[in-house]
């Protein structure tokens, strides 16, 4: 069993200050991902950024409605499905916002421009789409440690190998 990876990219720290880290990907990759994504502003991605935008955008993924994932720690605190984007935004938002304060903002369609002042009004680390509006980019300008992913068009998260470290070995 053998695995191959690129290095991506160098990360400020690792899960914690005290770590260090780096991201790998998969050779020849050009999925829709976090790793791909078009990072539209924003510092460099961290290695809690990373793990959290990755949930939200497997959550979001689940869904074929327009949808909004909220994650805070790795976890959802939001997650709702309807016709109008705001409207689900708001709802996400909603069902936890002490908890969404600082999290992660993953959508499963164009982030609109009416979207982006709504999410202006209050704090978040990344907020993540298959693409933008301008308008909604011109917005999210002015909030210059915002990230903003651009992962392009995405369906159904496909099967792949998930692979964990423990003492002595791998899972």
């Amino acid at each position: 069993f053998s695995l191959t990876f690129e290095k991506h990219s160098e990360m400020r720290y690792g899960e914690n200050p005290h770590q260090s880290a780096a991201s790998y990907k998969i050779p020849g990759n050009n999925e829709p991902n976090i790793l791909n994504a078009t990072v539209h502003q924003g510092e460099k991605l961290s290695y809690n950024n990373i793990m959290d935008a990755d949930g939200a955008l497997a959550c979001v993924r689940e869904f074929d409605q327009p949808a909004c994932v909220v994650v805070k720690h790795s976890n959802p605190c939001g997650v709702s499905v309807g016709d109008d984007l705001l409207d689900v935004y708001n709802r996400a938002f909603n069902a936890d916002s002490l908890s969404a304060f600082g999290g992660i903002i993953a959508f499963n369609r164009t982030c609109t421009k009416e979207v982006a002042e709504e999410i202006s009004n209050v704090f978040v680390e990344i907020v993540l789409a298959p693409e933008f509006e301008p308008g909604a980019l011109e917005i999210f300008k002015k909030k210059k440690n915002l990230r903003v992913l651009e992962i392009g068009e995405f369906g159904k998260r496909s099967p792949k190998l998930e692979v964990r470290n423990i003492d002595g070995g791998l899972l």
